[in-house]
């Protein structure tokens, strides 16, 4: 029956590398001038390649096939601490093998023809027991009991030979055997000590505090080596995930990646490198914490309602705590209350100002950590615009401020550009001048504070437009007439019309851009009278001369 765990079958399927100068075929090492094995003799090994196994074994087995001008190979399996504890070998054909710290020459192998060597390991009497494939020939015993040469686990396997390295390496393999001195190795398999390990015993969850659980267990009375534990937790019953692989030694694990109010369930098992345990279960328990969705309701402009669940377990009561200024550890809010209702509404409050609050559970064993910040604004009430009257080339604003905030500041707008900003909250009218003369300007106000905005609505009003003056009659013919006058305002156009006198109705003969100050007046009609005047015009207003 074939062994359980493939060592190397030499067709790739091999996940460690040897170490050595080892050289593979297409099925099998073939070691190129090998001298038989240093199993007790007075040549020195020389290592063809080593590797180690998984786990310490308890029994090996391989393949060998030599030529007739082989000079024999050597196959040691070895300690930690590089010692033989098990050895056979062959010096073309003779058999060698270990018995303890004597060599052994027993019977022969067969050339060319491959042979099953397989070694069993029984560390409780300090033997093992080798027995050779139909191919070894005159064997006094087979299969041979004999001595370890030491007590130990086994955990490499060797193939050496009794050349010098220099000998081994400057021979130049041919690959097919002719001129050198050939041994080949294939398929070698083993059973591991390895005994699956048993499930943790006493599995069991302690609620430690608001948030954090110690999971403990013992460990199992039966079962193989333990390597190390597996921690597995699931939330609010969901799938479970690693949190911890403590070593063989540690029984226990605090969980402190906790959140509140929320079920938490364990398991445990025992695991070693050949397998792994059935899991050990704990119970579920629920974490205490900090209250649960904390929230603000609709503000006003004085208050703010709060609102929270209250968390499972035995609840003292609920702190609430209270800033003005965003902060990062609870040391930055005072304590405003405490309540267990789950709902408190906050009074009293400035207009238009930021409240931040974090609430904690406050539990006869210590305090929760504290909520995440929540934050809102009260309202702030709009200002009103109370007036908007223009003058002579300005416009004077008057407001009035239905907040109490005492920060932040005005800003006056005219048609929707910003013309100054006040911070002197007292202040509750601006004169706006340098304007157009006959203009129409909209204003409004915008109230601030560092948290909140409002604005009124918008007022217009239309600047004096003054009227020219001085209009003169400079000259008069047959049919026409000069004028001349003085333009008072700084924006617009001059009309200049005029009417039969007895018309009730007035002509516009021209107009003209600003500070043109002289027309005539042609096309009249010989001997009749007529009145002429001037108007400065804006698109808003217009103003006769004077």
């Amino acid at each position: 029956m074939a062994l359980t765990y493939l060592f190397d079958d030499f067709e790739g399927n091999v996940s460690t590398n040897w170490d050595g100068p080892l050289e593979k075929g297409l099925r099998s090492y073939e070691g190129d001038s090998s001298g038989y094995a240093d199993l007790g003799d007075s040549s020195t090994d020389y290592t063809v390649g080593y590797r180690e196994f998984d786990n310490p074994v308890e029994e090996v087995e391989w393949w060998t096939n030599i030529t007739s001008d082989s000079q024999g190979g050597g196959y040691e399996l070895v300690d930690t601490n590089n010692n033989r504890v098990a050895g056979v070998g062959d010096s073309n054909p003779s058999i060698y093998y270990l018995d303890g710290s004597t060599v052994v020459e027993d019977g022969s192998f067969s050339y060319d023809t491959w042979t099953k060597i397989n070694i069993s390991l029984d560390y409780a009497n300090g033997e093992y027991t080798i027995t050779f494939g139909p191919n070894a020939n005159s064997l006094t015993t087979n299969p041979v009991t004999v001595n370890m040469g030491t007590n130990a686990d086994v955990i490499g396997f060797r193939i050496v030979n009794a050349n010098t390295a220099s000998a081994f390496e400057n021979r130049v393999p041919d690959g097919d055997g002719a001129g050198g001195y050939n041994e080949y190795t294939d398929y070698i398999t083993y059973e591991s000590t390895v005994s699956p390990p048993d499930p943790p015993e006493n599995t069991t969850i302690d609620l430690a505090g608001i948030t954090q659980f110690d999971v403990s267990w013992t460990e199992p009375s039966t079962g193989g080596r333990i390597d190390n534990y597996r921690v597995q937790r699931s939330v609010d019953g969901g799938s479970y995930s690693t949190v911890a692989t403590p070593g063989s030694s540690t029984t226990s694990y605090t969980d402190t990646d906790i959140t509140t109010d929320t079920d938490y369930r364990y398991r445990v098992r025992s695991e070693n490198s050949l397998e792994n345990s059935d899991w050990s279960y704990t119970t579920t328990r629920t974490s205490g914490g900090a209250p649960k969705t904390p929230a603000i309701g609709t503000p006003t402009e004085t208050s703010l309602p709060l609102s929270w669940t209250n968390p499972a377990g035995d609840l003292d009561t609920v702190e609430i705590h209270v800033s003005t200024s965003s902060g990062t550890t609870l040391s930055d809010y005072s304590l405003l209350t405490t309540d267990t209702t789950g709902d408190y509404t906050h009074t009293g409050l400035v207009n238009g100002r930021t409240y931040h609050y974090r609430l904690v559970a406050v539990y006869p064993d210590g305090d929760s950590s504290p909520t995440s910040e929540i934050s809102e604004t009260t309202l702030l009430p709009n200002p009103t615009l109370d007036a908007v009257t223009a003058g002579y080339r300005e416009v004077v604003v008057d407001w009035t401020l239905n907040d109490n905030n005492p920060d932040g500041d005005v800003t006056v707008y005219r048609d929707g550009g910003s013309v100054t900003t006040i911070t002197e909250l007292a202040t509750t009218s601006y004169t706006d001048d340098g304007l157009l003369d006959g203009e129409e300007y909209s204003y409004y106000i915008e109230r601030a504070t560092p948290d909140a905005s409002g604005s009124t609505g918008s007022l217009s009003d239309v600047t004096d437009l003054p009227a020219p003056t001085d209009l003169t009659v400079d000259a008069i013919t047959a049919t026409s007439t000069d004028l001349s006058w003085a333009d008072n305002h700084n924006y617009g156009d001059t009309e200049v019309q005029y009417k039969q006198s007895d018309a009730a109705s007035w002509t516009t003969f021209s107009t003209l851009a600003l500070n043109t100050e002289a027309e005539t007046i042609s096309d009249l009609l010989n001997g009749e009278q007529y009145d002429a005047r001037v108007v400065a015009v804006t698109e808003h207003s217009s103003t006769v001369d004077q």
